[in-house]
């Protein structure tokens, strides 16, 4: 692992200076567990998030400017989002470290390991490598796509109308011309197509497990809330309902269960 405070993604390949990486480590308010700093619209930020409320884990949501990034600008070197920190002081950056660590402070459990289990742990990956990854092309196609997505910035709290107009705008803007190079990044040719083929691959899965059931059986797994939360981030545009209505409503039924489900019972260490 690396120093004790700061995980950093391990591609990175290197342990790193925390003075060097952070000016002053943000704290977390007072009733929360953690501060998390994330994009509404990230599929990564989202999936971080849909764990943490699986284990009823109180946090506070910081929206970061795409554009400035003054939110995170303590963070010297690591400037993608999500990025936690922890009531102890740990921050962590990356989507699948958080969850990791998230994961490590929960007690113990028959609970737990159902819910870690060798096939959620799969479907989790799967989340990150193959769905997430065709969100942002499926949510920026065009111009007005790109404005619609980021109009929900208005509403961040602290954020004047001047300052939400330019983000929603000139963001808008910046999407639609990387919409491009996403694809080319990912060699796709019709990215409707490809997230269709992807999301068969899930609605087969769980009808392999039976009607109203989950990949976890009829409890959710880690696979059922990585993917819930992925999904959840195109919430608000028009991708979501063409989604929740895919596969014969299949995927619409499973999202209605899982906004329904019960919370996990939390038990951190």
């Amino acid at each position: 692992k690396m120093v004790s405070i700061y995980h950093l993604p391990l591609r990175t390949g290197r342990i790193v200076n925390l003075k060097r990486l952070f000016s002053s480590i943000p704290s977390v308010p007072p009733s929360y567990e953690i501060q998390t700093y994330s994009y509404k619209i990230c599929p990564f930020c989202c999936k971080s998030k849909a764990i943490m409320k699986h284990f009823g884990i109180a946090y506070k949501d910081v929206e970061v400017s795409p554009l400035s990034k003054s939110q995170i600008s303590w963070s010297k070197d690591y400037q993608k989002v999500p990025i936690a920190v922890f009531s102890d002081g740990k921050v962590v950056c990356d989507s699948s470290l958080i969850i990791q660590e998230v994961l490590d402070r929960q007690e113990q459990s028959t609970s737990i390991d159902l819910f870690i289990s060798n096939e959620a742990k799969e479907w989790e990956k799967w989340s990150t490598e193959k769905l997430a990854i065709l969100m942002y092309p499926n949510m920026t196609r065009s111009f007005s796509e790109c404005r619609q997505l980021l109009s929900y910035y208005k509403n961040v709290e602290g954020i004047g109308f001047l300052d939400a107009l330019i983000v929603q705008n000139i963001g808008a803007f910046g999407m639609t011309l990387a919409h491009g190079k996403i694809k080319e990044k990912y060699g796709l040719d019709d990215e409707r197509e490809a997230l269709w083929k992807v999301l068969d691959e899930f609605i087969e899965k769980l009808n392999e497990k039976g009607n109203n059931k989950f990949l976890g059986g009829d409890i959710p797994n880690l696979g059922d809330v990585s993917v819930y939360g992925v999904l959840s981030s195109a919430q608000g545009v028009p991708l979501f309902d063409q989604m929740i209505s895919y596969g014969n409503g299949r995927l619409g039924t499973w999202m209605n269960m899982m906004n329904s489900r019960p919370q996990h019972s939390k038990k951190n260490k």
